[in-house]
């Protein structure tokens, strides 16, 4: 065990240790299961919360929502909050580790509208995989950086 993982603080819950990899900041994949069985018999687990009202409060232009990949679309894309794992990686990281600093256990992808369906309001159906793919990567990266910090959480 290397020095810096036997001086993280667990903060009085030493029962977490065994689940977590703090190298990968990540619960070790093949224990997912029975560490959420042990979490919820301990406590309520806490979900993130709004995600399009957190994404408001950044006053987003429509130049946010195209970045440079989508600055020749045909279509206005401001509002379509899904599409910012794509251009604004950064604010929806933010986001989520405000999320999980506030106590959030466990926080959802940013995609309540990442299906064709609702991409064709945008005329962006194409970019759904893509958007889905991104949206897991920009969480999960959050989720490790705060896991390493809160291994607890």
């Amino acid at each position: 065990m290397s020095e810096a993982k036997s001086k993280v603080d667990f903060k009085g819950h030493e029962w977490v240790r065994k689940y977590v990899d703090l190298e990968a900041g990540r619960v070790k994949p093949d224990l997912v299961e029975e560490y959420l069985h042990e979490l919820f018999k301990k406590r309520i687990a806490v979900l993130d919360g709004a995600m399009g009202t957190m994404i408001q409060g950044y006053k987003l232009e429509e130049q946010d929502f195209r970045g440079e990949r989508f600055k020749e679309h045909k279509h206005p894309l401001k509002g379509n909050n899904d599409i910012l794992v794509l251009t604004r990686p950064d604010v929806i990281s933010a986001i989520h580790e405000k999320y999980y600093r506030a106590g959030a256990d466990i926080c959802e992808t940013n995609t309540f509208n990442g299906t064709s369906i609702a991409q064709s309001d945008y005329h962006m159906e194409p970019i759904v995989y893509d958007l889905n793919v991104e949206a897991v990567k920009v969480a999960r990266k959050a989720a490790s950086k705060l896991t390493k910090e809160q291994p607890w959480k």
